[in-house]
């Protein structure tokens, strides 16, 4: 991963666009919540569970973000990495919370970080309930 630091006005305008895409990324969530009997839902490991829901909010969440920030790299719980080598990656876990999710529990979130030079230095998180992000050295805001 490249170390190259992004310039504070970049972040900026980072955080704002991931806030966004998180914002409506938390909309299509509590969607598929409404109708969550209508999911599929697979088995990634003995007690690791995605579903339809998990995979759309990471496509959502990667495509926004690609299409306003084309050189960044991903890595996403569903959807493994994309461009690795990149100097910002995203870490998106589309559904933090899938088992509660799943069974009806309204406790999950979506949840966005921003890894540059190898420390995190964004994070968004959209709980339906209230939303909050913080940029490093920063306490959470919410929105």
């Amino acid at each position: 991963m490249g170390g190259v630091p992004l310039e504070p006005t970049d972040l900026d305008h980072r955080l704002r666009a991931a806030e966004t895409i998180v914002r409506e990324a938390g909309r299509v969530a509590a969607d598929h919540f409404a109708r969550r009997e209508l999911l599929s839902i697979d088995r990634k490991g003995v007690q690791d569970l995605v579903s339809d829901a998990d995979r759309s909010c990471e496509d959502f969440i990667v495509a926004g973000l690609s299409r306003l920030f084309p050189e960044d790299g991903f890595l996403g719980e569903e959807r493994g990495s994309r461009n690795p080598k990149a100097a910002a990656i995203w870490v998106v876990d589309p559904i933090d919370g899938t088992h509660n999710f799943l069974t009806g529990i309204p406790v999950w979130c979506v949840s966005l970080g921003l890894v540059v030079g190898g420390e995190l230095v964004l994070g968004i998180i959209d709980t339906r309930s209230r939303a909050s992000s913080t940029q490093q050295g920063e306490p959470a805001a919410r929105f």
